[in-house]
């Protein structure tokens, strides 16, 4: 009965893919450029790079593994054939945290061979990108800190690829919108804000450890009391923490996707 029970799981999951597959997918060329670009960068500048990965794959893996299907309108088949809804919920999250999981992983073991190898093209004059920030903060090695940002942005990615499956099982059109070239060509003005915000924030807190802006009192007690938290373990017991944050995210919107998706008129 469980094998019946895991090849009917297989066979949705199969399915998802040859639709993922079909046709014209967009999405899957900028993914894989991206990742290529970050690899690269990951690989000559500092595998510092490497981290934007798992936030570029919890943005992009949902809208990617469903274009097809909100292209083609495919969705509705799962309303004839003999499948209950929560075997579809359960499957798509396992087909979609999987793959997260999995090239998270990948990248993550490509870094450490970078930090090994350490090709990098000497851009700063001096040490890599993640030696100044040691320097700086101190109290950490280089795994350490590298260990303790990845594993924070593999957390984040994992809810964020939660939260948009949760969405599309929600209302399928949330996708539509993701990947619309209109929306792409007309940005909503909080989107923007949001995106130059985050960007901001980003090269503000590596202006500020690379030494290039001076920390204010205010800014050196925070950072201070960060540093210390982040410290403990060599920044393996934060990093944790922020994993074990998605992974809890995920549960959450993984039940709540159950019952919301049994209940929706389809």
């Amino acid at each position: 009965m469980k094998k019946l029970y895991m090849k009917k799981i297989y066979n949705i999951i199969h399915t998802d893919m040859i639709t993922m597959n079909g046709g014209k997918n967009n999405l899957r060329g900028i993914v894989i450029l991206i990742t290529l670009i970050f690899g690269a960068m990951g690989f000559f500048v500092s595998p510092i790079a490497g981290v934007y990965c798992p936030f570029e794959f919890g943005c992009f893996f949902v809208p990617m593994l469903f274009q097809n299907e909100q292209k083609y309108h495919s969705e509705k088949m799962y309303s004839l054939i003999p499948i209950d809804r929560k075997d579809l919920v359960r499957s798509r999250f396992i087909f979609t945290i999987g793959i997260y999981t999995v090239m998270s992983a990948i990248f993550y073991v490509l870094m450490l061979i970078s930090m090994k190898l350490e090709w990098y093209l000497n851009l700063t004059e001096g040490d890599d990108v993640i030696a100044m920030m040691t320097a700086k903060m101190g109290g950490f090695s280089k795994l350490g800190l590298f260990n303790l940002i990845y594993f924070a942005s593999f957390g984040l990615g994992l809810i964020l690829s939660s939260s948009a499956l949760r969405n599309y099982f929600r209302d399928s059109r949330t996708i539509s919108a993701a990947i619309s070239f209109e929306k792409l060509k007309k940005p909503e003005k909080k989107d923007i804000f949001f995106a130059v915000l985050i960007f901001g924030i980003i090269i503000l807190w590596g202006l500020v450890v690379s030494g290039v802006i001076p920390m204010g009192a205010t800014i050196a007690i925070i950072l201070n009391l960060f540093s210390q938290l982040a410290q403990t373990a060599d920044g393996f017991l934060f990093g944790a923490v922020f994993i074990a944050m998605g992974i809890f995210s995920m549960i959450y919107k993984y039940i709540c996707t159950l019952l919301e998706y049994d209940v929706k008129e389809l």
